[in-house]
């Protein structure tokens, strides 16, 4: 290593401790989407065949498959860690000075979207968009660029943005294509069965944040829908410093950066203001995107591009970039402190029972310890999930008819019926009560499919792994 590296190194290991720190500390995984526990359930669920639509795969199958030889929840740690890492290691490759290399390794890792994203526990989705960076510096390197893919990939979001910049960058558009595709079918198999049906996606538009309007929250990468999850700077006047960021680095950026930008905030743009519902409704795979602002990820190779060219070869270069770097910082500074949020839960009760479990209150989202999170039976064993989402007051999605069913049966007291469901346990007010304690878990057709799938994810990665590290030697 250089002497002129070092305080590259200290800067990026500094911005993903700045983010990152809470996970140091023992417990699993709990804040808000983000479930992990150290050994998650082998459920149909899990694979994406359930109620719900398959939007959390490969994502937990695959933590259900580490989970069965590791703790899950240290390998999620992990993952991020070696994102972060990644996105600063390549998003340095942009600059031509270290300061310039120091500004888009600013950049890339810290941003309103990523740390919105982990404070509303999309940690997969957060892992996608340090991605993207790595995707565009790699170019036409395809094993490196579809290793970064996979990654991405943990997240159906994340595979599709990720193709998008992949396409845009890449020497070979059809190997990315192609493994695209493999990388898609945890998720596109189930949607293809059934496919899902999403309601009241007004509640998951981009937001605006104080005093810039929503395309001043999303020039500055911010604006995501759940105000509770974004922190308090955000809405006191430090968005400004986004938009004059932007105003900054975009000029530098590469005209084909530049252009998948504006393509990604007019796309965000649209989903904001336009016909939401009917576009959702009528477009295939549009429901992946009712949550606007997500897209608007495909700003971050541009503005991370034009960190790493800001001033050119000029004397301004320094103080650009050093602007760039206080910019970037100074839009959300309590980022740090407020995502203390990620900090660990104490393993409660949850593990795996035998047959199917039925929880009566229905509700998908629950507080633990002081935290809002997904509710964690529904990771730890194989349950009848009611399907329903509840934002706002209204419900995002439609009720399962199988859970309307096994409820019916549970207050009428019909224990055949339930019997027949293959339900081994009902849980009501937190006390479980057995059923059957004979109860199996159905091991059907669609179980085996996604077992399938998520292996055949899984090795992707590691063939491309394997393939990365051969090559370099």
């Amino acid at each position: 290593m250089h002497r002129q590296q070092l305080p590259l190194v200290a800067l990026g290991t500094a911005l993903v401790v700045a983010l990152l720190w809470a996970l140091a500390f023992p417990g699993v995984l709990g804040l808000r989407d983000m479930v992990v526990l150290d050994h998650p359930a082998l459920s149909t669920s899990a694979f994406g065949f359930g109620a719900t639509p398959a939007r959390n795969a490969p994502q937990d199958g695959a933590l259900a498959l580490v989970g069965l030889v590791l703790p899950a929840s240290w390998v999620a740690r992990l993952a991020l860690v070696g994102a972060a890492t990644a996105c600063a290691v390549f998003s340095a490759r942009f600059g031509a000075t270290t300061w310039q290399k120091a500004a888009a390794m600013t950049i890339g890792v810290y941003n309103p979207f990523v740390i919105e994203r982990l404070l509303q526990g999309q940690w997969s989705l957060a892992m996608a968009a340090w991605m993207l960076p790595v995707i565009a510096a790699l170019g036409s390197r395809w094993r490196g660029q579809s290793l970064a893919l996979w990654v991405a990939s943990l997240t159906p979001t994340g595979l599709i943005l990720g193709i998008a910049v992949a396409l845009w960058t890449s020497g070979r558009r059809w190997v990315t294509l192609l493994v695209g595709f493999v990388f898609s079918l945890p998720w596109l198999v189930p949607s293809l069965v059934a496919p899902p049906q999403a309601v009241g996606t007004s509640a998951f538009i981009a937001r605006a944040e104080a005093g810039v309007g929503t395309l001043g929250s999303l020039l500055g990468l911010g604006g995501m829908w759940n105000a509770e999850a974004v922190p308090a700077s955000r809405e006191s006047g430090f968005a400004w410093l986004g938009v004059i960021l932007f105003a900054l680095l975009f000029a530098y950026a590469p005209r084909r950066l530049q252009v998948l930008a504006m393509l990604g905030l007019g796309l965000t743009l649209l989903l904001t203001f336009g016909p939401t519902d009917a576009i959702v409704a009528h477009v295939p795979g549009a429901a992946l995107f009712r949550d606007s602002h997500k897209v608007v990820a495909l700003m971050i190779p541009a503005l991370v591009a034009g960190a790493g060219r800001v001033g050119g070869a000029t004397s301004y270069a320094r103080p650009l970039a050093a602007l760039a770097i206080v910019l970037s910082l100074g839009q959300i500074p309590d980022a740090p402190a407020a995502l203390a949020a990620l900090k660990p839960v104490s393993a409660g009760p949850w593990r795996e029972l035998p047959g199917r479990t039925l929880i009566t209150d229905g509700q998908s989202i629950v507080r633990y310890e002081g935290k809002v999170m997904v509710n964690p039976w529904l990771k730890a064993t194989d349950t009848i999930d009611s399907g329903v989402l509840v934002v706002d007051g209204g419900a995002t999605e439609t009720p399962n008819p199988e859970y309307l069913e096994a409820m019916a049966a549970w207050r009428s007291g019909d224990k055949e019926s339930l019997q027949r469901l293959g339900i081994g346990t009902v849980i009501e007010n937190g006390k479980e009560t057995t059923i059957d304690v004979t109860a199996a878990t159905v091991r059907g057709s669609a179980w085996w499919a996604g077992l399938a799938l998520s292996s055949l994810w899984l090795l992707s990665g590691v063939a491309l792994l394997v393939a990365v590290a051969t090559r370099r030697r």
